[in-house]
C-alpha cells in the first residue's frame, strides 16, 4: 500500500465472514423464521463490509482503506476531514462532511493508541468531537 502509520484490527476483517457462516447456519436450520434472520445477517455482514475497514494506512498522500470483502479505497488528504474521537477517528468525506468510515486501531479503548499522533503529524485536517 503507502508507506505511513498502518493499523488493522482482525476482528473487523472476519466478523463480516462470520455473519454469513450464521445466516447459512440458521437458514439450514429450517426454524419458522429463518429467512428472516439469515437475511438480517446477511444484511448486517454486507454494511459491515461495505462500511468497516479493517485495515487503513495513514500515509502523507492520504489515508488508504482496505475492506473485509476485498475493497479497497483511497481518500486524498485534500478531501477528508478526521473527526478524533476516544476510541479512534472517522474519515468523513463528502461536501457535508457529515458521512464517514470509521477507524479503529483497537476495538476498545486502548490508552497509549498513536493514531491521533499519526494525523497529527502528517497534516491532516483535524476536528474534535
Amino acid at each position: 500500500m503507502f508507506e505511513g502509520f498502518d493499523g488493522q484490527s482482525a476482528y473487523l476483517r472476519w466478523s463480516p465472514k462470520i455473519y454469513l457462516a450464521c445466516a447459512a447456519a440458521v437458514l439450514a436450520s429450517r426454524w419458522n423464521h429463518s429467512i428472516q434472520f439469515a437475511s438480517l445477517f446477511a444484511f448486517v455482514a454486507w454494511v459491515h463490509g461495505r462500511w468497516l475497514p479493517y485495515r487503513f494506512v495513514v500515509a502523507d498522500e492520504g489515508l488508504a482503506l482496505l475492506f473485509p470483502f476485498g475493497r479497497r479505497l483511497f481518500l486524498p488528504k485534500s478531501a477528508v476531514r478526521i473527526r478524533l474521537e476516544v476510541v479512534g477517528a472517522t474519515a468523513l468525506t463528502g461536501t457535508r462532511k457529515r458521512f464517514g468510515y470509521p477507524i479503529f486501531d483497537h476495538v476498545l479503548y486502548h490508552p497509549d493508541s498513536v493514531l491521533a499522533d499519526a494525523f497529527i503529524e502528517r497534516g491532516y485536517d483535524i476536528m474534535y468531537p
